[in-house]
């Protein structure tokens, strides 16, 4: 979705026992989904874990509906995070970092 610089709402889902026992002591980022942990700030909004209404989810979606220019925002934002990363071509690196250390491992 980054990639597509289309604006989201992000969700995860978890069991309460897990967040509780789990989740708020060992998960010690302010952020959890990448395209906000690389933007710094919360570009897009994140859910996690959500166990009541969908009410706020819904709510975030419509907003973001209803304000064209947000979503040019985001979209834009999203370009200019995602653009360093595209052009580098990461999937071409890695490629080439497995057959190194594929023909490190032979000897």
């Amino acid at each position: 979705m980054a990639a597509a610089t289309c604006p989201m709402v992000i969700m995860y889902q978890s069991s309460r026992l897990l967040w509780h026992l789990a989740g708020k002591y060992i998960i010690k980022t302010r952020y959890l989904s990448l395209v906000n942990i690389l933007a710094g700030r919360e570009l897009v909004p994140e859910f996690m874990p959500y166990f009541t209404s969908v009410d706020p989810i819904v709510d975030a979606v419509v907003q973001r509906l209803e304000d064209p220019p947000e979503l040019a925002r985001i979209s834009a934002a999203l370009k200019e995070l995602v653009h360093p990363l595209a052009a580098r071509k990461a999937g071409d690196e890695t490629a080439g970092v497995v057959l190194e250390l594929l023909g490190s491992a032979r000897g």
